[in-house]
This record gives C-alpha cells, structure tokens and sequence, in this order.
C-alpha cells in the first residue's frame, strides 16, 4: 500500500486515513491506495458541486466497511478516480501525460471487471453513474466518439431504469430519489450541451423534474447553483433543438425571429448576483450563461436575421464582440481554479466565444492583435495544459490563414 504520492490539489493533506474498501480494492488491482483515497475526497471536495449525483456520507459508509465491494460500486469508484484524476488542476503535481496514464488505467480497469460479469442485466443507479464518468474522462482523454457512446449507454441504462418516469419515484428511499433524479437531469445537460455543439440527436426529449429537496446545509448550496445551470439549460427545449437543426427554409420568419429575439432579451436580462453557489458553480453557471448568449446569435445567423446594420443589437454582426467583452467581465470574477476543475467542457464554450469573436473583428475591420478581449481569451485558454494543445492550437491555426485585416501575430501569449 502506497501511503503517500503525488497530490492532485496543493491543498491536499497526505495524513488522511485509507478506507478498507478502497485499500482492498486497491491491492487486488496493484494500485495506489493513497492516490484512490485522495481521488475520492478530492472527488467531493472538488468535482460533486458540477456532479452532484452520489450521497457522501453513504457513499464513504459503503467505503468503510468489511463487506466486499459489489461489481457495480468497484466500477463506480474507479470511474469516479479516472474523472478526478483526469479533472485534476494543473498545479497539482501530476503532469498531463501522468494524468491521462492514470486515468486510462482506471478506466481499462472498469472495462476489465465489466468482462467479468453480465453486468447490463444487473446494471443499478451505480452503473449509470459509472457510464457517465466514464463518458466525461473520454472527453478529457479527446476521444470525442467513445465520449459519446458511453453517454448514450448512460442515458439508455438511465431510460431502462425508469428515471424519466415519475412512477418510478413513488416509495424509492429518500437519498436514492434525489441521487436518481439528479443523474438524469445531468444527462439532460450533458446531452443538450452535445446536441449544440457537436449536432447530436436529443434521446431526453423533456426536461427532467428536480426535486428542491437536499441532503445538509451545505448541499443546499450545491443544489441552488446545479438548479441555476439547469435553467440554463433548460432554454435549449425541443422548439430550439429543431430550429437549430432547421435551414431558413423549414421554418416561418416570423417564428424564429420572434423566439429568438424573447429569449435572448431575456438572457440579457438575467443576473446571478444574489444567487448562492459555490466558487466553481458560479465559473460553470457565468461562463454557460455567455456562451448561450452566443448560441442564441449563431441561431439567428443560421435563419439568416444577422445584419451589419441591425436595428436591435442581438442581431447585429458584431454582438459577439459584446457577448467576448462581457465574457471577459465575468472571467475577471473568477478565480482560475474554480474554472480549471471543469477540464475541456469548459474551455470548449470560451474557445466558442473566441472563434466567433475573431470572426466578427475581421467583419469589422477590427484587427485581432488590438483586441484586448481576443489576448484575454487566448490567455484563458491557455491556462489548462489540455485546453492549450486543443483549442489554443485551432486558434492559432485560425490566425495563420491571415484573414484579420492587416493581421500581426503574438496573441496567443504562449
């Protein structure tokens, strides 16, 4: 048993106590035990406020006691040390490559133990939660195909179940009912998110049904802001899947225009100010309300209501330019590892605002080195090793197809 090891978070005490699960579980796979104890607590420390779908202390019960470990919480833990490991910030002493080797051990581990057993017909709420850290350590390991297989496979362990059903509620246990309700809805989320970014079909047509229900004070907290991005979230309905899949042609000019134009007033209008929320909540909910914004205008622009010379702003070429200054605003109230926690989800909306922002310079005849806003983006994505490699480079490559009026390099900072 390794009793100390490299930190995922500087902050990290390595005094804590090993449980017995964790360290049997660890010795027959020839892992770290040290390291899996610290991705458990790191896990709730860290990454339950944008995940909050497993009850702590009976998830750290279970932990602690003699019985072995089912097939199905041996694959969730290692699935939830694979999604903390590969989600930890770049300060910690873990280099890039270490994290991804890490995490691909522990996610070949899940696939191991998964041969062992006939575990689809035996598949629990474990299993769906397995299957979506699964889905969300693909991402990070850029493997965007597997990224969403496991999330359909989630969602289908997830509608087999009956989560989608208010039935399937009626006499569940307390904790069970929100810990369910909670997994479906960050589906919902993880689906939407995909449905606009990458075209994907919608399998969760309805928004699910979220319980103001909590486990302790302070996941009060957590809930209000998990809520807040559910609203978010909520705006992307069926009505807007359609239209964003739609060519001018399919739908009335009336409708669109109209829709839009409701719904991105409404954006501008809303505030989180006075809403509690924890630190990285507040980065997921601020950054997520500006890239709606943008999502809300590249709408528009797909139906054709964008001009130079709109009447209301929100359908004028250069709104991206408000929406990147704004962004830039809300980024200056965070701090970096409230951000950095979520890995590439996040990085992937700024580089969305930064892209299009390069766009509507060049539209202006704005020249892209003398936007302090674009420099800003460019530096933000740069904090994470991972977001570098990926979006800063497809920036960068953007930038040497010199379409920026009289284009000077330097931006990127790095």
């Amino acid at each position: 048993m390794t009793l100390y090891g490299p930190k995922l978070y500087h902050g990290d005490s390595g005094s804590a106590g090993i449980e017995s699960r964790i360290s049997s579980l660890a010795t027959e796979f020839g892992l770290s035990a040290y390291l899996m104890s610290q991705c458990v607590r790191q896990y709730f420390a860290y990454l339950y406020p944008t995940m909050p779908i497993i009850h702590e202390g009976s998830f750290m019960q279970r932990l602690t006691q003699t019985d072995e470990l089912s097939i199905e919480d041996k694959i969730l833990v290692l699935s939830l040390c694979a999604v903390t490991v590969l989600h930890a910030a770049p300060q910690s002493d873990v280099t890039l490559d270490k994290k991804w080797q890490l995490g691909r051990q522990f996610l070949d581990l899940c696939f191991h133990i998964r041969r062992t057993c006939d575990w689809i017909e035996s598949a629990s709420l474990a299993s769906i939660q397995a299957s979506y850290y699964i889905c969300v350590s693909m991402f990070e390991l850029k493997k965007p195909r597997t990224h969403y297989f496991y999330l359909r496979e989630a969602i289908s362990m997830a509608h087999e179940q009956g989560l989608h059903l208010e039935a399937t509620y009626v006499g569940m246990a307390e904790i069970q009912a929100i810990c369910s309700r909670r997994t479906f809805t960050l589906l919902f989320i993880t689906e939407r998110g995909l449905t606009i970014l990458r075209n994907k079909p919608t399998a969760i047509t309805r928004l699910p049904y979220l319980l103001s229900d909590y486990f302790e004070d302070q996941d009060a907290i957590v809930l209000t802001g998990f809520s807040s991005l559910v609203n978010l979230f909520s705006i992307l309905d069926d009505k807007f899947v359609d239209l964003w899949s739609s060519t001018p042609g399919d739908v009335s000019s009336a409708e669109p225009l109209s829709n839009i134009a409701a719904i991105q007033h409404s954006l501008n209008e809303m505030s989180f100010d006075n809403t509690a929320m924890t630190d990285t909540q507040k980065a997921d909910v601020l950054i997520t309300h500006q890239w709606l914004r943008l999502i809300f205008w590249q709408a528009s622009m797909r139906q054709g209501l964008i001009s130079y010379a709109a009447s209301d702003p929100i359908f004028s070429s250069s709104y991206p330019i408000t929406i990147a200054k704004d962004l830039c605003v809300v980024m200056n109230q965070l701090s970096i590892d409230a951000v950095l926690v979520h890995g590439l989800g996040i990085f992937e909306k700024l580089f969305e605002v930064a892209y299009t922002l390069m766009d509507a310079l060049t539209i202006a005849s704005f020249n892209w080195s003398d936007s302090e806003e674009l420099r800003y983006l460019f530096s933000c994505l740069s904090a994470s090793p991972n977001s570098h490699s990926t979006y800063v480079k497809m920036l960068e490559n953007k930038m040497d197809t010199g379409r920026s009026p009289q284009h000077s390099p330097g931006l990127s900072g790095g």
